[in-house]
């Protein structure tokens, strides 16, 4: 009897034709089964394109494991607001909340810890994981605490640090004692900054006048955080996806969220009792600590919380959102412009007898120790390595060049008549050169006392016929890069007005830059999120529509990014956020073209659902922008000055503010 087989490789339900026109691959009814795509796995079940029965559901377990979290995971009324499974790595993905304190909490006597969570179930081993802990309240007795009575006006607590209360105490938690008879006996604080060795003890932004307060009739404290999670009992997750390594979700009610699972695993207390903290990878590609790869005034940071900076390693909301924050200001451009005519000077009756290359010629002083040149050197402000045109000032020929010399340094002459040094305080009427080059007509003309004329050879102005503009962006740990900062005002300062009249333009409209150099692009660590890796430096000039990529500043590789902090012996008066001198006007790295109009990131800031497409996140039913209850408006006033031969800013560029 011939054997009927028949496989199913389409894996497609047809409904919509009759039972004897359906094709091959395809079934026309079915009902708890799968059709396999591979081949079976160790236990042999199963051949690519067979129908076989749908597996059913098994017990494995709690999906906490009975992990003991916070006071103990199992003592915590958690509810499941979200789930997910990965079958890369056989496991699957809760989302747990406690929800938020009740009326009966405020007069318990236990200690109530409060957590958001995101554990990982194991299939294959069945070992369950926390991965994320946002651990953002907690409430006890006082009693509970050993904390020492206060008295008087009060900048901060000390705390017994025996007790189980202290390694959850985290930086801007803010912190109220009452009593749970009497709502009005209570006192509030916010925590600055935490010093832990024997005894904890913790700061507050504010100091507190304790004399309207009776401590001993206090019963409780609540410590809470800003959440990061946010999960709410009342309010499921209503999206939520994995790619490779990066758990997104969304309920609808908060901004769309980001978890990278590996770094936020290493971050997590096995235990699940303490805060998650950041992690981040190193130049070595492992992943440390992010504060420890801050540098601050006397080190780094090492422990959890640095007591001058108020800097944590706590993981924040701002740090797993899925739009990342963006610079909110331009750099800073800094210019020099050096005037040809006030670097430039004469000498009379000198001559020059030793034209060797590099050999040192000292100018400024004549015998009797006045000056020798016209203007005294001291009215000069030439720099190391400036390159001086020298000619014989009365040349019948215009002025022939007979050779260079190169500027090396202002010298200090003393009094006893030792031999002078270098000068610290600047300028002086005395100034060492080098011969960097000579010239056969010198040979000729012979070491004769002339007057000589010493003139700067300065080398071509930097962006001589353009209008640039720079800008910066971020890039973070887990390869996002934001939007564009707002661009710098255009780095041009043009020369004197001088009108050809014949050929009908100003002549003096081209750049006289001669350096130039991009500031304020790295906000000091206190400002910024800790898991930038990354600042991209743009520029754009107004011919051309692309947007061109600089330098990329890497933490920990490039000295540039060192810029941006003070060293141990300055203080926070000097500090730098980022410095980068522009040496060549030749940069050929374009941005993408679907990044040049990107003003802000496309995100919304609440949406219900989400999906993934083609290695794309998409979000669906959302809410975007915000609404602008009250007009814009714009305070005016008109100055107005008198424009000579050297040009001033326009109206627009004086302008301080920016709208669009």
């Amino acid at each position: 009897m011939p054997e009927i087989k028949n496989t199913f490789t389409g894996a497609k339900m047809n409904k919509d034709l009759d039972q004897r026109l359906v094709q091959q691959g395809q079934y026309r009814n079915a009902m708890n089964i799968q059709v396999m795509t591979t081949d079976g796995g160790g236990d042999g079940v199963g051949e690519a394109g067979t129908v076989q029965n749908l597996q059913g559901n098994r017990e494995l377990g709690t999906a906490t494991g009975g992990l003991p979290l916070a006071t103990g995971f199992n003592d915590i009324n958690f509810k499941c607001v979200g789930s997910i499974s990965d079958e890369k790595t056989d496991s699957a993905f809760f989302l747990f909340t406690s929800g938020d304190f009740s009326e009966a909490d405020e007069t318990s006597t236990e200690v109530i810890t409060k957590i958001d969570t995101i554990v990982r179930e194991n299939v294959s081993t069945g070992v369950t994981t926390p991965i994320f802990v946002d651990q953002w309240a907690f409430q006890c007795p006082i009693s509970s605490l050993s904390i020492t009575e206060p008295t008087g006006i009060i900048a901060g607590l000390t705390i017994d640090s025996s007790n189980t209360i202290s390694p959850k105490l985290r930086v801007n938690m803010k912190l109220e004692f009452y009593q749970s008879d009497n709502t009005d006996n209570t006192f509030t604080a916010k925590i600055k900054s935490i010093s832990s060795s024997t005894q904890t003890i913790i700061f507050f932004y504010e100091q507190v006048d304790m004399s309207t307060v009776v401590w001993n009739n206090l019963t409780h404290v609540r410590f809470v955080h800003d959440r990061a999670l946010n999960f709410n009992p009342d309010i499921n997750i209503t999206g939520i996806n994995i790619i490779d390594d990066l758990l997104f979700f969304t309920d609808g009610i908060y901004e769309p969220k980001k978890i990278n699972i590996t770094r936020s695993e290493r971050g997590t207390d096995s235990s699940g009792n303490l805060h998650t903290q950041l992690y981040v990878t190193n130049e070595l590609g492992e992943l440390q600590l992010a504060g420890e790869l801050e540098n601050e005034p006397g080190g780094t940071i090492t422990s959890n919380v640095d007591l001058e900076t108020n800097l944590s390693n706590d993981v924040l909301e701002e740090h797993i959102t899925v739009l990342r924050p963006a610079p909110k200001t331009a750099p800073t451009i800094e210019t020099v412009v050096r005037d040809p005519s006030e670097l430039s000077f004469t000498i009379t009756n000198t001559a020059f007898d030793n034209l060797t290359n590099f050999a040192p010629v000292v100018i400024g002083l004549d015998s009797d120790g006045e000056p020798s040149t016209t203007p005294p050197l001291s009215q000069t402000s030439f720099q190391q390595g400036d390159t001086l045109i020298v000619s014989e000032e009365n040349s019948l020929d215009s002025q022939i060049t007979f050779f260079k010399i190169t500027f090396q340094g202002y010298l200090t002459v003393p009094t006893d008549g030792s031999e002078p040094t270098a000068s610290t305080t600047g300028p002086t009427n005395q100034a060492l050169f080098t011969i960097s080059s000579n010239n056969e007509t010198m040979e000729e003309v012979g070491p004769q006392n002339l007057e000589w004329s010493f003139n700067i050879d300065l080398p071509k102005p930097k962006f001589e016929l353009k209008f640039a503009r720079f800008a910066y962006r971020y890039k973070y740990e887990d390869g996002e890069y934001s939007a564009f900062s707002p661009f710098s005002e255009l780095a041009f300062d043009p020369g004197l007005f001088d009108y050809d009249s014949i050929k009908g333009y100003n002549l003096g409209m081209v750049n006289t830059i001669q350096s130039l150099k991009i500031k304020d692009f790295i906000p000091y660590y206190t400002d910024r999120a800790l898991d930038i890796t990354e600042v991209e430096i743009l520029y754009k000039s107004t011919d051309n529509a692309n947007v061109y990529t600089i330098k990329s500043i890497r933490k920990e590789k490039d000295p540039e990014w060192e810029l941006f902090t003070p060293n141990s012996n300055t203080g926070t008066d000097s500090l730098g956020t980022g410095e980068l001198e522009i040496k060549s006007e030749v940069i050929h790295r374009v941005i993408q073209g679907n990044q040049l109009l990107r003003s802000f990131d496309n995100v919304p800031r609440l949406a219900k659902a989400q999906e993934i497409t083609g290695s794309r996140i998409l979000y669906g039913n959302f809410v975007q922008g915000f609404d602008i209850t009250k007009p814009v408006s714009l305070s005016q006033f008109i100055t107005s000055s008198t424009v000579g031969t050297q040009p001033k800013k326009s109206v627009k560029t004086l302008r301080d503010y920016k709208v669009g």
